[in-house]
């Protein structure tokens, strides 16, 4: 499988050790800005569609539910594209070094999909049993992501697009490529665990959280053992179709045969879940132990890194008062 070359750790002197430091915190300043970016262009685009709307340039009524589900698609694809394009710009690399888009295995492949998938699901389906207990005992209605779908071709083609399509590829490309490959460099497990706490983050409904962390766990660990973002992008794309198809089949056939979809979902899940892992495990030994790089840092040093640099502080402190402020809003009588 792919890794990075190790180093030996021991033995750094001072100044090895100030230079990664200042390295680290280049990336991160650059990571850091390019989700600042990605949060204003969102802002900005919302902006532009309110000034329009304002001025009767842009009547919402005159739209049709299929007219603003292309907006949102078209506003979601530029505030992604922003900072896809910028990172690198920033960190004077190439965006396809940054993002490997190589063929992966199928016998790596395969069961590391089965193995996600059942991962996915079971934490999706703990997460809502958890938002429906908050609800019932605390009172508070905990926001939830369902994806939008009017009926009709057109629709289904758009919520396909949004939901699946477009979440896989330019999630991918910006958290499991230029992200974690900007990180690779300072350890594996490190950037595993950045990108997958900021892929969280970025997921504007605190019931996806949880879900967006384990699985951007999983994602992040099978990207680097497998030295291509496209396993990624695959994986992410056939399970947000799995979630989209099955809540279009309650669009059609009403919560009963939702809930039989999703329950058939996640069993088969589960199953191919265990299958893989053991798959996995007798091929390939401990599947999500990623080697450390070895470098001058310690882990406390990356990590102290992390929670001073400016940029990413900004940039986190805006994505949780984005996702908070609604909640908090309305829990206030």
């Amino acid at each position: 499988m792919d890794y990075p070359r190790q180093t030996n750790g021991g033995g750094n002197s001072p100044l090895e050790v100030r230079h990664e430091k200042e390295a680290l915190s280049r990336t991160l300043s650059c990571l850091g800005l390019g989700l600042l970016l990605f949060l204003l262009t969102a802002r900005g685009v919302s902006l532009l569609v309110g000034l329009l709307r304002q001025r009767g340039i842009l009547q919402a009524a005159a739209l049709t539910p299929i007219a603003l589900q292309l907006l949102n698609l078209i506003a979601y694809i530029l505030s992604l594209l922003v900072p896809i394009l910028a990172v690198p710009a920033l960190l004077g690399r190439p965006v396809r070094s940054m993002v490997p888009l190589a063929v992966p295995h199928p016998r790596f492949f395969l069961p590391a999909m089965g193995l996600t998938l059942g991962v996915a699901a079971g934490i999706n389906l703990l997460s809502s049993l958890l938002l429906y207990y908050i609800q019932q005992h605390f009172g508070v209605a905990l926001p939830a992501y369902a994806p939008q779908f009017f009926g009709g071709w057109a629709s289904f083609l758009l919520t396909v697009l949004s939901s699946a399509v477009f979440p896989a590829v330019l999630e991918e490309a910006l958290f499991r490529g230029l992200v974690l490959h900007s990180l690779r460099p300072f350890g594996d497990g490190f950037a595993v665990a950045v990108s997958a706490v900021l892929f969280a983050l970025c997921h504007t409904t605190v019931g996806q959280w949880l879900p967006a962390f384990i699985i951007g766990l999983c994602l992040g660990c099978f990207v680097v053992r497998s030295g291509s973002v496209l396993t990624g992008m695959i994986i992410h794309f056939v399970y947000n179709l799995m979630v989209t198809l099955v809540s279009m089949g309650g669009y059609f056939g009403g919560e009963e045969h939702q809930m039989l979809g999703t329950l058939l979902m996640v069993g088969l899940s589960l199953v191919a879940c265990l299958v893989s892992y053991i798959v996995l495990s007798e091929r390939y030994g401990s599947i999500f132990r990623l080697r450390d790089r070895g470098g001058p840092l310690s882990g406390g040093q990356r990590l102290g890194a992390v929670f001073t640099n400016i940029p990413v502080l900004m940039a986190a402190a805006m994505l949780l008062y984005t996702t908070l402020s609604p909640v908090v809003g309305g829990a206030i009588p």
